[in-house]
């Protein structure tokens, strides 16, 4: 995430997220469909930001953890690699991944379970007993199919009991989107 700032006021009030405005994360989070919009739900997070890690969970509802974060994203040389530690221990998430000799990027087509996993959408989160939704809003994510292996996933364990049946499908890897969009959480 870069440069992330309130929607009104522009520079007189930037200053208010400079500090936790930009950082690397990683969310976990399950994809539902409802009568109301393509929906996720937030698992759990790992951010190396602590004040941004404190904050989430007062404003978003969003849930956050503490966490060590080292991309190391060449795309131009097709190679991607990272890792996710927990703050508190050894847990980790780490992986490797390449991209196809000639890459093109592009936005999912239509109707696929890509096109799902990385459209707009209502997101849903929980803290404690408050429970809060907020819509996001962006243009389709360009991406390209990646062949990833995870190499230690220990970290996902946090995130709950589903993580022993779980298994890699795919993975896509997107350059991002310089336009994003939050609605304030009700």
């Amino acid at each position: 995430m870069k440069d992330m700032r309130f929607s009104r006021g522009g520079p007189l009030t930037s200053w208010m997220t400079r500090t936790i405005g930009t950082h690397a994360y990683l969310n976990v989070r399950t994809y539902v469909k409802n009568e109301e919009a393509p929906s996720i739900y937030f698992i759990t997070e790992w951010l190396p930001n602590r004040i941004a890690t404190a904050l989430g969970p007062l404003t978003f509802g969003l849930p956050y953890r503490f966490g060590r974060i080292d991309y190391r994203h060449d795309h131009e040389q097709g190679q991607l690699s990272g890792s996710v530690g927990s703050g508190c221990g050894s847990e980790l998430l780490s992986y490797t991944a390449s991209m196809p000799a000639q890459q093109s990027y592009a936005a999912p087509e239509a109707d696929t379970l890509t096109e799902f996993l990385m459209e707009r959408y209502v997101a849903y989160t929980s803290a404690g007993s408050s429970k809060k939704k907020f819509r996001v809003w962006h243009e389709p994510w360009e991406q390209v199919a990646v062949e990833a292996v995870v190499d230690d996933r220990g970290l996902l364990d946090f995130s709950g009991d589903w993580v022993r049946s779980a298994k890699l499908i795919g993975a896509n890897y997107s350059p991002g989107l310089r336009d994003v969009r939050m609605s304030r959480p009700v």
